[in-house]
């Protein structure tokens, strides 16, 4: 099939991702050997490219063999796309949750990748020509993106690649790993506290999922004690990213779980009823904080707005979430 499953043994500290699929160059284009050959002539520059032309489910997704090939400008770095990462936003978009106005049409799937730097900036100190390297691209205001052979990448966008890592292993890291470190960060969680975080706790829910799963390695690195929330049939996994404690959140509730022992900080991937349960077990401390991602149901919340329903909701969402990120609740 064309999409494979991530969940690599971990050779550094965020190798294991579950629950983020992938998909290698290869399997994308369909080709049956090694690496892949550029359809190009000296009229036009041309590549393959996954991408839609309208809103919809799968009737409009589809592959392009005449897709421009993307121009490379000062700043930016080509690179050839060895593997690219999917994640929820990918269909998402196609299925018109953000408006068109912010990302334009045609649009190519994908944001995540790992590749061959093709061509750079001479002067570049970053990067030179057959560097591995991988990344993430901007997913609104432009029409490119990852399910394709070439991309052009903002040099601050993208890193090298860690030797001890495959192309599919580095294209599924960059969405889930910046999500996950930035929710962190706002929270107070970061290098310059970890003398500070000895001892705390944190509760992260969804711990086997793409973000929870790499959100768990980076707490225990910083030296938190980590409880989450999985199935049981998770359980072994997220354990063995270094979870503390598991609480099958099928069979058990975390408040009670955890009402008589409340934690530092909670990190929250699910929103809504998930939010609301979370603040009863959060301790009302300096440097406690509630980190969040995302919220469920703004588009249920503003139904009687008509055609003014999405617009309500992207304004409230953007500004109640990032007062939140921002604010932390003040607990701070």
């Amino acid at each position: 099939g064309m999409l494979l499953w991530g969940g690599f043994s971990p050779s550094s500290l965020l190798t294991r991702t579950s629950l983020c699929r992938i998909s290698s160059h290869n399997s994308l284009l369909g080709s049956s050997s090694p690496g892949f050959t550029m359809k190009r002539n000296k009229e036009e520059c041309i590549m393959r490219a996954a991408c839609y032309d309208s809103h919809g489910g799968q009737t409009v997704r589809r592959m392009r063999e005449d897709y421009p090939m993307p121009t490379r400008r000062k700043g930016w770095v080509l690179v050839k796309i060895m593997a690219a990462g999917v994640n929820p936003v990918d269909y998402k978009l196609c299925r018109g949750d953000v408006p068109s106005i912010l990302v334009p049409k045609p649009k190519i799937f994908g944001g995540d990748l790992a590749g061959v730097v093709v061509e750079c900036d001479e002067d570049s100190k970053k990067f030179k020509k057959g560097d591995k390297v991988f990344g993430m691209m901007e997913y609104k205001y432009t029409k490119w993106g990852t399910y394709a052979e070439m991309a052009c990448v903002r040099e601050s966008a993208l890193a090298r690649m860690p030797k001890n890592l495959s192309f599919p292993e580095a294209a599924c890291l960059p969405l889930v790993t910046l999500t996950s470190i930035q929710a962190l960060r706002r929270g107070g969680i970061c290098e310059k506290s970890r003398g500070q975080l000895k001892g705390k706790r944190i509760l992260i829910h969804a711990g086997s999922g793409g973000v929870g799963s790499v959100a768990i390695q980076l707490a225990r690195h910083f030296g938190l004690y980590v409880i989450t929330t999985c199935s049981a049939k998770n359980a072994a996994f997220a354990k063995s990213l270094g979870a503390n404690e598991v609480v099958d959140y099928r069979a058990q509730k975390f408040e009670e779980e955890l009402k008589n022992n409340p934690v530092d900080f909670v990190f929250d991937v699910m929103g809504a009823d998930i939010e609301k349960r979370s603040h009863q077990i959060i301790k009302q401390t300096k440097g406690s904080a509630y980190m969040t991602i995302l919220t469920n149901g703004m588009f249920e919340y503003f139904e009687g707005w008509g055609r003014f329903k999405k617009p309500a909701a992207y304004t409230w969402g953007l500004g109640h979430y990032s007062w939140k990120l921002t604010k932390q609740y003040e607990i701070r």
